[in-house]
């Protein structure tokens, strides 16, 4: 919704996009926020900011997970498929048994 995008990240894994993340100058948090609760609603959960943190809110259903997190200086945004960790884990077995 308007805000300039500072960084973007994607991750793929076995040629399938498993995370992506956007980075985002903390002057526009309102905007990224607002268009988060705009697409996917309330967030299900808020950790409020602790000492030496920030706060932070988060989505999931079945399918993924969406976190937000409020910096100092920026604003980080992290979609990440369901099944990522499995996937991650599941390369590593592969990597660990597979002969040299």
């Amino acid at each position: 919704g308007g805000a300039p995008i500072r960084e973007v990240r994607l991750q793929f894994l076995d040629g399938v996009l498993q995370t992506f993340s956007i980075t985002v100058e903390a002057g526009r948090s309102e905007a990224v926020l607002a268009a988060l609760r705009s697409r996917y609603g309330a967030p299900q959960e808020t950790r409020p900011a602790v000492a030496g943190a920030f706060a932070s809110q988060h989505w999931r259903n079945a399918d993924s997970t969406i976190s937000a997190y409020r910096g100092k200086d920026l604003v980080f945004v992290s979609f990440e498929l369901a099944g990522y960790r499995e996937a991650v884990e599941r390369r590593q077995r592969e990597t660990v048994s597979a002969p040299p």
